[in-house]
């Protein structure tokens, strides 16, 4: 008697909306969140507020990208690395938030006093409280981008193992399209879209 073996689990038709674009969506995912983890780790900690401003808003813009694209390749939304996105972008929004609110306060300090009927001193003690906060919450991100580089590496050995060479193909040649994307967009408030997925996606389902 033959030994018993451990079946695979059954793949997804191939033709299913899902799976077509599951190469596509994963290069998308995987080129916001690299080029998020080397901004990150490169200006966290260099420049003046000004500075972070700009690299907090960019980073979760390219955050939002690789979260959107991740649940457009998961029939569950409760994946672990999902979970993991949504913690850094939601780390990274909330400091972006607070120097935001320190970077008003300290220029409009007098003005709000004067509104909200109160002493500039209080004002001057919740901006410091931000900035504290701000620092402490930097600290935190530092922490979570330890993570980052382990999951890439897990995800690219999971790729190498569940995608088809002809998946993997294709996810070479659009990771490359929005690696060069990610690389030179600057992301402002109303910045170019992306390539489309699904475009993207039919485009190499023909080379």
């Amino acid at each position: 008697m033959s030994a018993s073996r451990t079946p695979k689990p059954p793949r997804v038709h191939k033709h299913t909306l899902v799976e077509m674009n599951v190469p596509v969506y994963r290069a998308r995912r995987d080129a916001a969140l690299a080029r998020a983890l080397e901004i990150l780790r490169r200006d966290l900690e260099t420049g003046d507020e000004k500075h972070r401003l700009a690299v907090y808003a960019r980073c979760e813009r390219l955050l939002d990208e690789a979260i959107h694209a991740t649940r457009r390749t998961l029939l569950s939304h409760d994946a672990p690395f999902l979970r993991y996105l949504q913690i850094l972008h939601d780390t990274v929004g909330l400091n972006h938030v607070l120097l935001r609110h320190a970077h008003v306060l300290a220029k409009e300090t007098k003005q709000l006093a004067q509104f909200m009927q109160t002493q500039t001193a209080e004002l001057r003690e919740i901006d410091n409280d931000f900035c504290v906060s701000e620092k402490q919450l930097r600290l935190c991100i530092g922490r979570l981008l330890a993570f980052g580089e382990p999951l890439m590496s897990r995800e690219a050995d999971d790729r190498q193992q569940r995608l088809h060479p002809d998946d993997l193909r294709r996810y070479d040649l659009a990771r490359r399209e929005y690696d060069a994307y990610y690389r030179h967009a600057e992301l402002p408030a109303a910045a170019p879209p992306a390539p489309d997925g699904r475009a993207l996606a039919k485009s190499l389902a023909g080379c």
